[in-house]
C-alpha cells in the first residue's frame, strides 16, 4: 500500500500494514525502529535539495548544539533544511486538533522536547496536561522524537507508550512505543512528554 508522506516533495514510500482481526476489529500498524527511521527520514527530505532550498552541509533533522548538548530538534534554520511545505507553523498554545492525513500532522520547524514526562492520561484528557506554552507533539513529532531520543541531552525516556496529539478516530488517538517503535490508537492511559516551538 502506499502512502503519500508529502505532496509537495513528491515522495511515495511503501507502508506494510499488519491488520489484527480483534473483537473491535482494530487496524494496528507495527513500524520497527529502523522503519520509522527511514520515513521520518524521508519526509523530512534529509540532505536533498528541493525546488532552490539552500542547504547548508547539515543533515537535517539534528540536535541544537550537536549530540546531548540539548532538547531542541532542528528541521530547518535559517541556513536550509526541510522543504517548508513539510514544516508546520509555530503554535504557542496547544497542538490544534488534527487527524493522521491533515495538514497539521508536520514538524515543527524548531522544537524543544521537555525533560521530563507529564504522567498519565487518557485520550480525552491529553490536552491539559502540558504547562502553558507547551503541547502534545504530532504523531509526526513523536516519531521524530523516538528515533532521535538518545542523541537528546535528556534520554530520561520510558520504553512504554507515548501520546500524540494526532486524532485517529472521534474517541481515539495515536500513540507510539519507545520501546519497539510500535505505532497503534487506543483511549487507555499512555504516557505524556510534551514539546514547545521554538522561534
Amino acid at each position: 500500500m502506499l502512502c503519500t508522506l508529502c505532496s509537495r516533495c513528491k515522495i511515495r514510500i511503501a507502508i506494510s500494514f499488519h491488520i489484527k482481526n480483534s473483537v473491535n476489529k482494530s487496524v494496528e500498524i507495527k513500524m520497527k525502529r529502523n522503519r520509522i527511521l527511514q520515513i521520518v527520514l524521508v519526509l523530512l527530505a534529509v540532505t536533498v535539495v528541493t525546488e532552490g532550498y539552500a542547504q547548508s552541509g547539515v543533515r537535517y533533522p539534528y540536535i541544537q548544539g550537536g549530540d546531548g548538548a540539548s532538547n531542541i530538534i532542528v528541521s530547518r534554520d535559517a541556513s536550509g533544511g526541510v522543504d517548508p511545505s513539510c514544516i508546520h507553523e509555530n503554535w504557542s498554545g496547544a497542538t490544534p486538533a488534527h487527524y493522521e492525513e491533515d495538514p497539521e500532522n508536520k514538524v515543527a520547524a524548531k522544537f524543544e522536547v521537555a525533560t521530563s514526562d507529564m504522567g498519565t492520561s487518557k485520550w480525552v484528557d491529553i490536552s491539559s496536561k502540558c504547562p502553558s506554552g507547551w503541547r502534545v507533539p504530532t504523531q509526526r513529532e513523536c516519531m521524530l522524537i523516538y528515533v532521535m531520543r538518545d542523541r537528546l541531552k535528556t534520554t530520561n525516556f520510558s520504553t512504554s507508550n507515548y501520546w500524540t496529539a494526532t486524532n485517529c478516530y472521534s474517541d481515539k488517538g495515536w500513540y507510539i512505543s519507545f520501546r519497539d517503535g510500535y505505532v497503534t490508537s487506543a483511549t487507555d492511559e499512555n504516557l505524556i512528554r510534551c514539546v514547545r516551538d521554538v522561534n
